[in-house]
């Protein structure tokens, strides 16, 4: 497993894309006009969003991109990219599970970044989830935080 941000691949059911890509659209609209009426998670899902920059295009133009299939290790999705953010983000703030958290502070202890951190942890988040529907399975936590608690020791 590589520590190297990969392409997020989207594998996702179709229905299922639309509709966290279409709940993504309406925090962010929301976000624009009034981020205080924005429940606690869809605040954090809309400062996720506001602190990818490189994404702005894609969320000021969201129409245009609701339907756009990005390609596997070619485009980076940036509706999963932020749901993989807010998962671990999520996990971190929660310590649930508390292994997260500890991995994400260990990264830190070791000099990355915020956004490099949890790019390498999303990394591996997706790695699992991409396997958990590859084989119609439940998510295998505990192999997913095995892995995870793996990373800081491979730098």
């Amino acid at each position: 497993m590589s520590s190297q941000p990969k392409k997020e691949q989207s594998s996702q059911p179709p229905a299922f894309r639309q509709l966290s890509r279409h709940y993504i659209k309406s925090v962010w609209d929301i976000a624009q006009r009034d981020i205080h009426s924005l429940d606690e998670e869809e605040r954090l899902l809309a400062f996720i969003m506001r602190d990818h920059e490189e994404f702005r295009e894609v969320w000021e133009n969201m129409d245009q991109h609701l339907e756009k299939e990005f390609q596997p290790g070619v485009d980076v999705d940036p509706f999963l990219h932020v749901t993989l953010h807010h998962i671990l983000e999520n996990q971190i703030r929660s310590q649930d599970p508390p292994e997260v958290e500890r991995v994400f502070q260990a990264l830190k202890d070791k000099g990355l970044e915020r956004p490099k951190a949890l790019h390498m942890m999303g990394v591996v988040l997706l790695e699992h989830m991409l396997q958990a529907m590859e084989h119609d399975d439940m998510f295998d936590m505990q192999t997913y935080l095995r892995d995870l608690i793996l990373l800081p020791m491979k730098m």
